[in-house]
C-alpha cells in the first residue's frame, strides 16, 4: 500500500472527482473529521423500513380488556415487513437491526360515557410504552376520541411491533370501534 501526500485535491474545470470504482471500499480511521460546508448527499443511508398502515373499517374493542389493533390497510411497506392479514404486526426484517421511531393513533367513537382508555405499544408481546388518558364520564356517541403514542425504541432482528387498545366505560356499551386508526414508523439512520 503506498500514500498520497496533498493538501488538495481538485476535479478538472466543471467535472466530478471521482474516489474509486464500483465495488470498492474506501476507508476512513476513527478519529478523522469530515467537514462539509457544501451539500451532502448520499451519505448516512435511509430511513428504512417504514411503514404506514391503517383502518379503513370499524374494529369492535371489548370493554375493560387490552385488543390487539387489526391493521388492515397498508399504505407503505419498503421492505414487506407488515403483516396486515394475519399477525398485524411489523417483523424487523434481516439486516434492519437498530433504533426506530414508532407511532400510533387510535380512534375510538361509538361507547357511551366513556371513563378512560389506553393506547399500548407491545414489543415481542411486551408493553414498552403506554398511553392512559382519562376523558368525560358524560356519554356522547357522537364524538371521536383520538389518542396518539409515540416512542424510540431499540429492535433486533426478528422483534415485533404491534399495537394494543383499551376502553372501560361504566355506561352500557359493550363495545368501541375505530376506524380512522393509524400506525406507523421507520428506522433511524444512525
Amino acid at each position: 500500500m503506498s500514500k498520497l501526500f496533498v493538501d488538495q485535491v481538485d476535479p478538472k474545470t466543471a467535472t466530478t472527482l471521482t474516489l474509486g470504482t464500483s465495488g470498492d471500499t474506501i476507508s476512513i480511521p476513527s478519529g478523522v473529521t469530515i467537514a462539509n460546508a457544501g451539500t451532502a448527499t448520499g451519505f448516512g443511508g435511509a430511513n428504512t423500513p417504514i411503514w404506514y398502515v391503517r383502518r379503513n373499517a370499524d374494529q369492535a374493542i371489548t370493554h375493560n380488556t387490552f385488543t390487539k389493533v387489526e391493521w388492515n390497510v397498508e399504505t407503505i411497506d419498503t421492505d414487506n415487513a407488515f403483516d396486515p392479514s394475519t399477525n398485524y404486526r411489523f417483523t424487523v426484517p434481516s439486516g434492519a437491526a437498530g433504533y426506530y421511531y414508532i407511532e400510533a393513533n387510535v380512534s375510538f367513537y361509538d361507547a357511551a360515557a366513556q371513563e378512560h382508555h389506553y393506547v399500548e405499544i407491545r414489543k415481542n408481546g411486551s408493553n414498552v410504552g403506554s398511553q392512559p388518558t382519562g376523558i368525560t364520564t358524560v356519554a356522547d356517541d357522537t364524538d371521536r376520541y383520538m389518542q396518539t403514542i409515540s416512542g424510540v425504541f431499540d429492535l433486533a432482528v426478528s422483534d415485533y411491533i404491534e399495537i394494543y387498545a383499551y376502553w372501560y366505560t361504566s355506561g352500557g356499551d359493550t363495545s368501541a370501534t375505530m376506524s380512522q386508526s393509524w400506525f406507523n414508523g421507520y428506522k433511524l439512520i444512525s
